[in-house]
């Protein structure tokens, strides 16, 4: 199972130039050209993360309002007016809270823009119109890559849409991806910082604290692996205190507008002596620290690559302490199991087989 993983990470490229191409051409059918008042992402899971990833970018190129909502927050604690944009992200398409966010933007007469990987699911069916992303996964129980990815292309080219203003390097995205892919086998002295980590600590800032929540979702869904994400400000206000020695500390940071607090972050991990592992684009020499260098893209479109390195991270993690990422939880699978149709919805289970 786990080398479905890796397959599922390694397919990325090839998904997001699929995905891409046929969502631009889906968005142009769609034309939309109104002057919405306000844009909200809304999903829950890798979903929301990849609303919360791009949103910076959203209210950049869009100069409107911009909001990314948790699904339960959308579904029961938001108030939508005629003249939003919602976009609720589920890639099932079977998410009970999602269908909830797109029955109650329905009656406030806002335009409703589901995105999804699931032409038959209850949320496409339910609106009028959808944005289907047309790439499937290999498999849904390992941690989501592709999946991610497809979703994250999807946004983008959602914001370019509405901005009306082109994003080129969204059309050479597979492009900007396959060397990474190459390239992380050559990475095997940074991802040895794993062996022995008992944990992972994932930080990130602005964008990047979208991605470093992602990462830290598939350290728990590779068996229930311990992993935690925080934002590169709030690091400082507790969080650090928290660090064991066993447990690996992973920095995000661009060369951007987090760079100088995740900086002033790394000194002080490095004052405390914890095995780090740094994820940059940046030129700057990092002596003694393991480092993956990405290339130059801008910070807001970071997110379409700075996840891939967290993805590959988590497979070898797993490979290395002999987890199978397609158990729940691998200290009691079963019962972890059981749960699991109260968490996620009895639908779930049959998309998980």
């Amino acid at each position: 199972m786990n080398e479905l993983f890796r397959t599922d990470i390694m397919e990325q490229a090839v998904a997001a130039k699929t995905t891409r191409i046929s969502i631009s051409k889906a968005l142009r059918e769609q034309e939309l050209r109104a002057k919405f008042k306000r844009v909200i992402f809304s999903g829950s899971g890798d979903s929301y993360f990849a609303g919360y990833s791009l949103q910076h970018a959203a209210r950049e190129y869009q100069a409107r309002e911009v909001y990314t909502l948790l699904s339960n927050e959308a579904a029961h604690y938001w108030r939508f007016e005629e003249h939003d944009l919602v976009i609720p992200i589920s890639v099932s398409g079977e998410s009970e809270k999602t269908i909830q966010i797109v029955r109650k933007a329905q009656k406030a007469a806002a335009t409703v823009l589901p995105i999804t990987g699931n032409a038959e699911s209850r949320l496409a069916q339910l609106a009028d119109r959808v944005l289907l992303i047309p790439y499937k996964s290999v498999s849904r129980r390992t941690p989501h890559s592709t999946d991610y990815m497809t979703t994250l292309v999807a946004i983008s080219s959602i914001i370019e849409a509405i901005s009306e203003i082109p994003l080129p390097f969204l059309d050479e995205v597979s492009e900007l991806i396959e060397p990474i892919l190459d390239g992380l086998e050559g990475f095997q002295d940074e991802f040895s910082a794993v062996e022995e980590m008992q944990g992972v600590n994932i930080i990130g800032g602005g964008p990047n604290f979208g991605t470093a929540q992602y990462g830290a979702a598939k350290f728990w869904e590779a068996g229930g692996s311990k992993a935690s994400a925080y934002d590169v400000e709030e690091v400082g206000h507790g969080p650090y205190m928290t660090f064991r020695p066993d447990e690996l500390v992973v920095l995000i940071m661009p060369d951007s507008n987090s760079y100088p607090k995740a900086k002033a972050v790394l000194n002080g991990i490095e004052t405390l002596g914890f095995k780090t592992l740094i994820i940059t684009n940046s030129d700057e020499r990092f002596p003694a620290q393991n480092v993956i260098r990405l290339p130059k893209i801008d910070e807001l479109w970071s997110p379409l690559i700075t996840c891939i390195p967290l993805q590959f991270l988590c497979y070898t993690y797993a490979n290395y302490w002999d987890i199978d990422v397609s158990n729940s939880n691998r200290f009691d699978p079963d019962k972890y199991q059981a749960a699991f149709s109260y968490f996620r919805g009895a639908d779930y289970e049959k998309l998980y087989k």
